[in-house]
């Protein structure tokens, strides 16, 4: 991991949110848009969900979420941000992993290895504690699941046969209709041996950050407890 300088600042935009990155801080604003997973259509609709994103992503990245900031927009009303220590991109585990000599099929020692074994026993202490209750059991149930499933095809459904092959999205939706359906009973003994708790529900390779602190797991779900 190098110690090369911060790059300039920079704009990154996402379907929900919009990221400015200065020195050594990112400024997170979320759109004022609406969908069907997620309502950021009002302003306290987006203060509300930058406060649950630093609530939430703290728990995994403590020194990374610094908080909530109000400004004023160019219509001269306040919007909140989220505030952020700025990760380098140097320190990503997904690029660390790339670019690690030997192979990463081999990395048994080394520090990539070290920094995989740490998050690996942050991400199991951070399970072990997760709240895990009735509402959250429901939540993870083959009808629960399929619903979610639903909502993003009945989404795409006015696409079908424009933007979308509607023959696809028949497809899509028929495999993962029979997918979930022949595995009730897997949802259910996950349930019953108390794996399924309130977790980060996103978690990918290129949101977690070797640190000289320790691992930094980033950008959780936070706009649908569900």
């Amino acid at each position: 991991m190098s110690n090369t300088p911060l790059p300039e600042p920079s704009v990154v935009e996402t379907h929900i949110s919009t990221l400015l990155f200065v020195g050594d801080r990112v400024f997170k604003r979320k759109k004022p848009v609406s969908f069907g997973f997620v309502d950021f259509s009002t302003p306290s609709l987006r203060q509300m969900a930058c406060h649950r994103e630093v609530q939430l992503n703290r728990r995994l990245a403590p020194g990374v979420y610094l908080g909530v900031a109000e400004f004023i927009d160019e219509t001269g009303r306040p919007e909140s941000f989220v505030v952020m220590r700025r990760m380098r991109s140097d320190w990503r585990l997904s690029r660390l992993v790339r670019d690690a000599e030997p192979a990463a099929a081999d990395l048994l020692v080394g520090p990539v290895a070290n920094q995989v074994a740490e998050l690996a026993k942050q991400l199991a202490a951070f399970h072990q504690r997760a709240e895990r209750s009735q509402v959250i059991n429901a939540a993870a149930r083959a009808g629960a699941v399929q619903a979610v499933w639903d909502d993003s095809t009945r989404e795409m459904a006015p696409f079908a046969g424009s933007v979308l092959d509607a023959d696809v999205v028949d497809d899509v939706t028929a495999r993962y209709r029979r997918f979930i359906a022949g595995r009730s009973a897997l949802f259910d003994g996950r349930i019953e041996a108390g794996w399924v708790c309130d977790g980060h529900g996103d978690l990918q390779a290129e949101d977690v950050f070797c640190t000289p602190d320790g691992p930094q797991v980033l950008d959780c779900i936070e706009f649908d407890d569900t």
